[in-house]
């Protein structure tokens, strides 16, 4: 199961933070517009062991130069999601990781999990470390785990810590998100890793669930059915309301409200089966007034924008269309409001697994509009970043995870 068992890596990323000191005026300053991003990593699989390692590419942002890559000793991690400590300390991938931001610094020796496997999703604490999910047991079997770090990179307990009887069944968790203010965290279920191994029946799940984060354990597992959706893939809080958007596999996403006591019911808000469309929804992004959301749609290769005002009506805006193949699964909003990207690769296990949506391997860095309410794709800044030819000496990359700085 050695495949199975992706590394924890973390990377030194040490960025400046500029204060503007303690305003004089009696009435408060009207907040500065946060300027566009310096810097995009992109995290990313070597296609040909033989020429290249699993690599971090520093981008700059604003036009697309690569102007560092910083190799690994790894291949094969199949490279995930990363995040960025609050402190902007580290820079925490699933597979990787920096003083100056532009010249990254790999760290291979940070603490690994003894009972959990595959990492997923990196989410940052208050503190500067992480919380991450790992889909699989340490043989890429159930139970997952969500492991801690602290801001030094110790590992702090992979939870929950009990998983005896039917605690655990079916926990695989893949997207996450965190209310810090509620002690809240919201996982959900996607597929158990060993089944996606030839030989093997897909063991997709359709279970979220809620946690005290004081304690790290669940205090409400949530089934929403085979007939709702399989594979729950991402999950996203709404602005800082106790509402959670997820999305499953198959093209369903939902809305749960978690006030009040058990159970709490899913809410179909989104299908992306209906008539003309083909299903295979992927990873969605709240932005950070919880107003508007992206959801990317692999089969159809786009990236929906949507008004989330109400959250159990959201309204389509715009699409961003890909190439035809190009197959959208993650995407993202800059800081700053107006920056985007997104990503075309998701899974390729080879003649060992079942999966194999590779798309084809680029990166679209676009805009939108000041009103959030449509996609430009011909304005300065927008551009596409090939990795099946970006260096050619070392071969296609497979692009997965990336930041903005």
């Amino acid at each position: 199961m050695t495949s199975l068992t992706a590394t924890v890596c973390l990377a030194l990323a040490l960025v400046c933070i500029h204060s503007a000191g303690l305003a004089s005026a009696a009435k408060p300053a009207k907040p500065a517009p946060i300027p566009p991003p310096t810097y995009l990593y992109v995290w990313g699989g070597a296609a040909d062991p033989s020429k290249a390692k699993d690599s971090l590419f520093v981008v700059k942002a604003a036009d697309g130069t690569i102007v560092n890559t910083v190799e690994t000793s790894f291949n094969g991690l199949e490279p995930h999601h990363c995040r960025v400590s609050v402190d902007k300390r580290w820079l925490g991938c699933g597979g990787l990781l920096a003083a100056d931001p532009a010249l990254p610094v790999y760290l291979p020796d940070v603490p690994q999990p003894k009972h959990s496997a595959i990492a997923d999703e990196f989410l940052a604490t208050p503190e500067g470390g992480f919380a991450i999910t790992m889909m699989g047991s340490e043989t890429g079997g159930t139970p997952g785990r969500v492991v801690l770090y602290d801001r030094d990179l110790k590992l702090l307990g992979e939870f929950p810590e009990d998983v005896s009887g039917d605690k655990a069944t079916g926990l695989n968790p893949h997207g996450a998100a965190i209310d810090w203010k509620r002690d809240t965290m919201f996982t959900v279920d996607f597929i158990e890793p060993a089944s996606t191994l030839v030989g093997n029946d897909l063991a997709l799940r359709t279970t979220v669930r809620l946690w005290d984060t004081r304690t790290w354990t669940i205090k409400e597992t949530i089934d929403v059915g085979p007939q709702g959706g399989a594979g729950i893939l991402d999950a996203q809080q709404v602005g800082s309301t106790p509402g959670y958007f997820f999305t499953t596999h198959t093209g369903q996403m939902y809305y749960l409200d978690s006030r009040g006591p058990a159970p709490h019911v899913p809410v179909l808000v989104y299908n992306i089966t209906e008539p003309g469309s083909s299903p295979l929804s992927e990873m969605i992004h709240s932005f950070r007034d919880g107003k508007r959301l992206f959801l990317a749609n692999y089969l159809e290769s786009e990236v929906l924008l949507f008004d989330t005002t109400n959250p159990l009506r959201p309204r389509l805006l715009d699409t961003l269309q890909l190439p035809e193949g190009s197959g959208a699964h993650m995407s993202m909003l800059a800081p700053d409001g107006r920056t985007g990207v997104v990503g075309t690769y998701f899974l390729d296990e080879g003649a060992a697994g079942q999966i194999h949506l590779a798309g084809d391997s680029t990166v679209h860095v676009f805009k939108i509009d000041g009103g959030a309410k449509r996609f430009l794709t011909k304005n300065r800044g927008a551009y596409t970043l090939d990795f099946k030819t970006l260096v050619p000496s070392k071969g296609a990359f497979h692009p997965h995870g990336f930041v903005f700085i």
